[in-house]
């Protein structure tokens, strides 16, 4: 002990050395604190300008009053070429069906005719159902689950996927409602001369059986 005391006494510079190294390590403790200090001030001044700078997001669409996709892109990219008549209620038969693809989808579109005395008779417009997934079950709300109970009077099977609208709507008259289609394929409204129309629902049927109901799945 007594030893060490004179060694360092012997060397003057041992003491300043070790309270300049003090010195330095408070030194660096106290930048180190003014750095954070300055990035949080900093952090704190961007959150606050990006704070300032957000802008406030739209008020929610209300999509209660949105058209349906049978209802908008379908008469967009389909219609355009079917005839026109008065909206209103009519007396019609399954002709034909086919299925096509619109916008990535498989749909069913429904060949009916008017068979209405007058000068409507014989008018062929489009009735479409959307075309089920293979395996999947139909749900109460389709248009093609409503299309098959109109036309059988019964809720339509798990498999109606496998069924085309042919089965279930052939060799029979139904009533339908028939609406009119006035936009383009843009949205603009089109004029007078170039509305369209198609089948919106069916209403009951009046008369005939299905393929399905006599034997056949079709």
């Amino acid at each position: 002990m007594g030893n060490t005391s004179k060694e360092n006494a012997a060397r003057p510079g041992a003491a300043l050395s070790d309270s300049q190294s003090v010195s330095d390590e408070s030194y660096h403790i106290s930048n180190d604190s003014d750095r954070s200090s300055s990035r949080d001030a900093s952090t704190s001044e961007t959150q606050q300008a990006g704070a300032d700078n957000v802008v406030p997001l739209p008020p929610a669409r209300d999509t209660s009053k949105l058209r349906s996709y049978f209802e908008e892109e379908l008469e967009a990219e389909h219609d355009e070429n079917w005839p026109f008549v008065p909206p209103g209620e009519y007396t019609v038969a399954f002709v034909k069906d086919e299925k096509i693809s619109i916008w990535k989808r498989s749909v069913w579109v429904v060949s009916m005719q008017i068979i209405d005395l007058g000068v409507h008779i014989g008018i062929v417009l489009p009735y479409y159902l959307n075309a089920l997934p293979k395996g999947k079950r139909p749900t109460p709300g389709w248009y093609i689950s409503s299309a098959f109970d109109k036309g059988t009077g019964r809720k339509p099977p798990k498999d109606l996927w496998r069924r085309r609208p042919r089965s279930f709507l052939a060799d029979c008259i139904f009533r339908a409602r028939v609406r009119s289609i006035k936009k383009d394929s843009l949205g603009v409204e089109r004029s007078e001369g170039a509305y369209t129309s198609r089948v919106e629902c069916l209403l009951e049927r009046i008369t005939g059986t299905p393929p399905c109901l006599g034997g056949e799945k079709g």
